[in-house]
């Protein structure tokens, strides 16, 4: 899967921006790539450095990661494809499956990178708002294949991400 990539300049994002999606759609388009979170699955506040595993979901409540956060923003901050390039960018190994450690502040800087985003060149990626289906249903392949479409067109094609990811029935939901 030899792919070439529009530099980080044609995409108007950062060298480490660019370096981190395509690190991030290597890992979520792997066999092992993170496990997908149920919408209705909790894991607490975290409260200085906590253990929690590499998951994914666009639609994750960042309240059950980070105290308050929910009334300030309604995203899945952390487990969505901005929360991951944040970590990553912030040092946080989460390409490899398994546990990391997280602290408070990463998280928060994680809400504030993905929320300040949203109108920039990154927001068609980090937030679908023209796919109507249930975000918390896009699986960690579809977004690998949207990070492939942004890094290679600049523009996420959500759709043919679903069908390339077999997701297609989400859209005729």
């Amino acid at each position: 899967m030899s792919e070439t990539f529009l530099s980080a300049e044609l995409l108007d994002i950062t060298e480490a921006e660019r370096d981190g999606l395509i690190q991030l759609r290597k890992a979520f388009l792997s066999e092992t790539g993170p496990v997908h979170i149920p919408s209705d699955e909790t894991w607490g506040d975290v409260k200085g450095v906590e253990t929690i595993r590499v998951a994914f979901s666009m639609q994750f409540p960042t309240a059950a990661l980070s105290p308050g956060a929910r009334e300030a923003y309604g995203c899945g901050c952390v487990a969505c494809i901005g929360g991951h390039l944040s970590l990553l960018m912030q040092g946080v190994d989460v390409l490899t499956p398994g546990p990391i450690e997280i602290s408070g502040l990463q998280t928060a800087v994680a809400d504030c990178y993905v929320t300040e985003a949203e109108f920039g060149p990154l927001g068609p990626l980090f937030y679908p708002h023209d796919l109507e289906v249930a975000w918390d249903r896009i699986s960690a392949r579809s977004a690998g294949y949207a990070i492939t479409n942004f890094l290679t067109t600049g523009k996420p094609h959500w759709e043919r991400a679903l069908e390339a990811a077999g997701q297609s029935d989400l859209l005729e939901a």
